[in-house]
């Protein structure tokens, strides 16, 4: 009938509308390379491994150098024990103590024993090598902190390339959809066409 036609038609044009809107939606949406995502896995994987052990490492300066000014603060006690074990009498250390040269050397510059090799260094040198842990250590937390970073970047792109590709995998679905019911409705346009030339020929 002339009413169904008019319906259908209505239909036909507000669906061309539709998907017009969906082919631009998707003209304006850049497709994901196949992969994308995954890559993009792999390296966060790698990163975060990245991360697990530089923070491993920083743990473990921080015991070295925690216990290393302990033994520093208690050098005095364990250079007399190291030297006493070596066979050092208190007397010759006392000499050695009352030496004109020990005399003139500077608080920082005494000499103790190392507690790691048993051979007499200034607590200047221990001092020093606790500096240099602590700048190694120090370089590890940026480090970590830069790939914290870039683990957030690659996580946001990520995400927004998951979205993209959803929002694209949606839109062609509804496309679908609409050239499916555009394609009916131009079926059933025409049989009603066709139902109204014969009745008119009656």
């Amino acid at each position: 009938t002339c009413y169904e036609q008019e319906t259908q038609q209505r239909s036909l044009e507000a669906l061309a509308a539709e998907r017009e809107q969906l082919q631009e939606q998707l003209e304006g949406l850049e497709p994901v390379p196949d992969g994308a995502t995954r890559q993009i896995e792999q390296r966060l994987d790698e990163l975060r491994r990245e991360q697990s052990r530089l923070t491993a490492a920083v743990s473990d300066l921080q015991s070295v150098i925690q216990y290393n000014e302990e033994m520093l603060s208690e050098s005095g006690g364990v250079s007399a024990a190291l030297r006493e074990a070596a066979g050092e009498t208190a007397t010759e250390a006392g000499r050695r103590s009352e030496s004109p040269t020990d005399q003139l050397v500077e608080a920082g510059e005494q000499t103790i024993v190392c507690w790691t090799c048993g051979t007499d260094v200034t607590q200047d040198a221990i001092g020093g090598t606790i500096d240099r842990l602590r700048s190694l250590q120090q370089a590890d937390r940026d480090r970590i902190e830069a790939l914290g970073d870039r683990v957030e970047s690659l996580e946001a792109e990520r995400d927004e390339l998951e979205d993209r590709r959803d929002t694209r995998e949606a839109a062609t679905r509804d496309l679908e959809r609409v050239e499916r019911e555009i394609e009916h409705r131009e079926s059933r346009q025409a049989t009603l066409q066709e139902h109204r030339e014969e009745y008119q020929t009656r």
